[in-house]
């Protein structure tokens, strides 16, 4: 077929198999192990640019920015009005809006 081997026609097929899986995979497998883990508190970024400071404070250096939209893990912990992301890592909790089915609660 179209002058083709066997064992190209295999090695075609093979790799179209793979490009399909590919392009429609799980495209965000980490979002299946947090819908599978409702107590763990994740958010979705609702400001255009969100800094993310290495202290809960406005004057704090910034360490990195989430888009709109972006979602991430968080912790249970808030303080002066930020939400602890991770180990030294803290946004506003104004612009973090907890996930459908996540416990965010303050602990």
């Amino acid at each position: 077929m179209f002058g083709l081997s066997k064992r190209a026609m295999t090695l075609i097929g093979g790799g179209a198999t793979v490009l399909v899986l590919y392009v429609y995979g799980d495209k965000h497998p980490q979002d299946a192990v947090a819908a599978a883990n409702p107590a763990e508190c994740r958010v979705t970024v609702t400001a255009d640019i969100l800094n993310v400071r290495s202290a809960p404070a406005m004057d704090a250096p910034i360490v990195g920015k989430f888009r709109k939209d972006a979602e991430t893990g968080a912790d249970k912990v808030v303080e002066n009005g930020f939400r602890k992301i991770a180990n030294d890592k803290w946004a506003s909790e104004e612009y973090l809006k907890p996930k459908e089915g996540h416990d965010c609660s303050v602990a």
